[in-house]
């Protein structure tokens, strides 16, 4: 061949190649998928060659290292080669296998002039069925890497092109820029899609704005958050929907100035601001703004932070609250160590978070509490999830205090305890004023005893434990003999040291066992428990009247006084402790009616006497509106002429079923009831009443004695009663003589000594009664204004056989006249008594001698007969 044949030829193949590199490049840039770009590249391969098969393979998505066959082929006449067809469907390649796992390992074109006899390759039977002799295959690669092979095949033996390789590599690495696209679309589609799901599905709201401040991107959390949809809000200035009105200037500003200089406050940064709703409301929000210079955008980022704020002002609230809250506060974890407490925990233990922290509750435990306590406790807080009551804990100091203390469970999100906190008080102020108040409620005041409520109350347990251990226990009701006469004459303060002395003397009389209680007054309770025979009461009894022979010291001066005592025994005189206490008063009674400083236990017919004494009371109340009541009027007649010159009015009650009540039986009632004011006042108002209307038929003047009892001397407004009624029946104050008993008047000197003062002020003639039968008389005698004294009848009776009561007589009358005190002695019988006393200058007299006490219209009919006058 000619050498201008020989360069024809070549330039030929040149060109030809040339040709196949261009197309190949042509479509790689445009085809629209990797497999429209494969099956170009094997057609334009197969054409330059003219090789009859061409064949893909890609690596597998899951093995980089492994290679499957696709259903890209160029094909000439496939019926004869449909068997190599169907086998490499099926075949797949691991690197060096077959021609195609040798490019994949080499990562160059690879040629094989005689494939039939080649020792690596699998699919040779099929070849030599097809008539298949050579084959090459080249590498399509993608950032280096293999990501396709394209094999090609031909009926002849052909030897490698040397020139024809390096082109295959070439055509290779222009297919991989089409894989290279490919994935960078996909890529960016994927991203792009993330981007979207992204957008959509965020949590936050995502705002895209434009450098004009319009709305681009709003996504669904943006939506739910400012109450806009994207539609309405597109294309409008973002600080018309969601800046508050008064910050939209500024934020329009800041766009302003950002753009111009590059500057920001907000831009780049982590902000908490204020934002708008739709509608107007606002709420904070946290805010981080990015510019996306390149696009002209910027995107905010915005979290709705309501929630979080609420949480961090709970959180402040709660600090503020575990700092300043006076209750102390600890808390531990579930290993029951101390994690925190609060200053109030400090200042009420003396223990400083330093010391505290890290250590167990248990140094406060005071061991006032046993196990049993404890294991209640961690029951309740296992069981319940808290546990409330009072404890004893001991401060830092040693101190042990009182405290009410609340312990709670704190469990985290799966249920498993997380903390113990307890908050607890000191209460030690609070047990002191409940101990006060208790102690006022059931103690005395005065003499620390348990009063009547906690008497009552010991009592009631006293018969409970006597009837469930089948025992009896005595009460004892002491009365402390003539108080009343010491608190008057020495003063309140005196007696109120005589009763604390008494209740002293009475503990100190006592077994441990027994209970002294304070009723009022002067009236003391024992109840001595655990008694089998009625004579061990009446042995405490003994010793309580023991201790009282000793004589009080009040004040420097030594008083005797003494007590009487009742005992009454469960169950034997009663069951019930009201009925067992009002026997034991019953009996008591009975004790000063026998003189005093001594002890009686109840007998029955104490009830019966008490039963009758009430039924008495209960007539007595209504005896006035019935007209039971009557004043009889017993003559007081002067002892020389043997003229009657006035009368004592006396009370008589005519019951209808009883007849006529002595007064010793209703009087003192009416003093205990009360009645006695009423009963009082309608007897002066009677005795006055008729007094008046006998001076004024009568020539002689006759005056009226009435009795004060001992209420109406110490009641307020005596004096004016006394006023009234002279006034309303006009009797003259000289005619009305009102008579006290030395006893009354002892009762109370105080109160005494301004009535009698205030009587004689207003001209009544005062006088004394019974006297000579007390103590203190003489003395009396000058210090109150008495202008009569009446000598008792028990002096009167023995007159004329007894020395003694002549010569007390005679003293008496000698004393009276020597003070210019005028005398009446009571309970003339006899001639000779009237004899004897008018010999010894007694002035007048009263007494069944002259003439017992008779109803108003006797009394005047015996003035007419014995004063020798007719009534006018």
């Amino acid at each position: 061949m000619s050498e201008r044949k020989k360069a024809e030829r070549m330039l030929r193949e040149s060109m030809a190649m040339v040709n196949l590199m261009h197309s190949v490049a042509v479509a790689a840039n445009e085809a629209a998928s990797v497999e429209e770009a494969i099956k170009t590249c094997l057609d334009n391969v197969c054409a330059y060659t003219w090789w009859p098969v061409g064949h893909a393979y890609v690596g597998a998505a899951d093995d980089p290292d492994r290679l499957v066959a696709t259903d890209i082929w160029c094909l000439r006449h496939r019926e004869r080669f449909n068997t190599f067809v169907e086998i490499t469907k099926t075949t797949e390649f691991k690197r060096g296998e077959d021609l195609p796992g040798r490019v994949l390992a080499s990562g160059e074109p690879a040629w094989i002039a005689d494939l039939p006899t080649d020792p690596n390759f699998p699919r040779a039977a099929a070849l030599r069925e097809c008539g298949i002799k050579s084959g090459f295959a080249l590498p399509v690669l993608a950032e280096r890497q293999v990501v396709a092979v394209l094999e090609f095949f031909t009926d002849e033996t052909a030897a490698p092109d040397q020139s024809l390789l390096p082109v295959l590599l070439q055509i290779g690495t222009s297919l991989g820029r089409v894989f290279e696209r490919v994935r960078a679309g996909r890529a960016l589609r994927e991203s792009e899609e993330r981007k979207g799901s992204i957008l959509q599905g965020a949590l936050d709201g995502i705002v895209s704005i434009d450098e004009q401040g319009k709305v681009v991107e709003f996504n669904p959390a943006a939506e739910a958050m400012f109450g806009y949809r994207l539609g309405e809000v597109a294309g409008k200035d973002i600080a018309d929907l969601i800046v508050p009105p008064d910050q939209r200037q500024k934020h329009r500003g800041g766009l302003k100035r950002f753009l111009k200089t590059g500057k920001s406050k907000l831009v780049g940064k982590r902000v908490e601001l204020t934002a708008t709703r739709a509608g107007g409301g606002e709420f904070p929000v946290e805010l981080s703004i990015t510019h996306l210079k390149e696009h002209g955008l910027f995107t905010a980022f915005i979290r709705d932070i309501t929630v979080r704020k609420k949480a961090e002002e709970s959180m402040r609230l709660s600090a503020t609250v575990f700092d300043t809250v006076s209750q102390g506060i600890m808390v531990t974890d579930a290993g029951n160590s101390i994690v925190a407490v609060n200053p109030a925990f400090t200042e009420i233990t003396g223990f400083t978070a330093d010391e505290a922290i890290g250590q167990n509750p248990g140094l406060l435990k005071s061991g006032h509490h046993g196990k049993a306590f404890y294991k209640d406790m961690w029951e309740s807080i296992n069981e319940t999830g808290m546990w409330t009551g009072e404890i004893w804990n001991r401060r830092k100091s040693g101190e042990i205090f009182p405290g009410w203390l609340t312990i709670g469970v704190v469990r985290d999100a799966g249920g498993m305890i997380a903390q113990y906190i307890a908050v607890f008080i000191d209460i030690t102020k609070r047990k002191e004023t409940e101990d006060l108040i208790f102690r006022q409620a059931n103690y005395d005041a005065l003499t620390k005893l348990p009063n009547r409520k906690l008497f009552f109350d010991r009592l009631t347990q006293a018969m409970a434990v006597a009837r469930r251990e089948d025992k009896s226990f005595g009460l004892l009701y002491v009365d402390l003999d003539r108080f009343k006469l010491v608190n008057d004459t020495l003063g309140h303060a005196m007696g109120d040291d005589l009763l604390v002395d008494a209740a002293r003397r009475l503990n100190s009389s006592v077994r441990a066992s027994d209970t002294v209680g304070r009723l009022g007054g002067d009236e003391f309770t024992v109840i001595v428990p655990g008694i089998d025979k009625a004579i061990e009461a009446e042995v405490v009894a003994r010793k309580i009247l023991k201790t009282f022979e000793r004589p009080f010291d009040l004040g420097g001066d030594e008083v005797l006084v003494t007590a009487s005592v009742g005992i009454a025994v469960f169950p034997h005189d009663a069951d019930a402790a009201e009925t067992l206490l009002r026997n034991a008063d019953s009996a008591m009674y009975r004790a000063k009616e026998g003189g005093r400083d001594t002890f009686r236990f109840f007998m029955p017919k104490m009830n019966a006497g008490a039963s009758d004494r009430m039924s008495l009371e209960r007539d007595l109340r209504h005896a006035m509106e019935r007209e039971e009541l009557q004043v009889h009027y017993q003559p007081i007649v002067d002892l020389a002429s043997q003229h009657v010159i006035g009368a004592e009015a006396l009370i008589r009650w005519r019951h209808p079923e009883r007849g006529l009540v002595p007064p010793d039986k209703f009087i003192p009632l009416a003093e205990e009831t009360g009645l006695i004011n009423q009963i009082g006042e309608w007897v002066l108002r009677t005795a006055c009443r008729q007094a008046k209307e006998w001076n004024d038929i009568g020539p002689d003047p006759i005056f009226v004695t009435v009795n004060m009892s001992g209420r109406q001397m110490t009641g307020h407004g005596f004096i004016d009663l006394v006023c009234e009624v002279l006034e309303e029946t006009g009797l003259a104050p000289q005619s009305l003589h009102l008579e006290i008993t030395e006893s009354i008047l002892m009762d109370d000197i105080a109160e005494s000594t301004v009535t009698l003062e205030g009587l004689h002020a207003i001209g009544i003639p005062l006088s004394i009664d019974d006297f000579g039968t007390g103590f203190s008389s003489l003395s009396y005698l000058k210090k109150f204004p008495f202008s009569i004294l009446k000598i008792d009848r028990s002096f009167i009776r023995g007159l004329l056989d007894d020395t003694d009561d002549a010569a007390l007589t005679q003293a008496i009358i000698a004393m009276a006249d020597g003070l210019k005190i005028e005398t009446v002695a009571e309970g003339v019988e006899t001639h000779g008594q009237h004899e004897f006393l008018q010999s010894r200058k007694c002035l007048y007299g009263q007494g069944y001698h002259f003439s017992q006490a008779v109803p108003a219209e006797e009394f005047l009919a015996y003035v007419v007969t014995v004063n020798d006058v007719s009534p006018a």
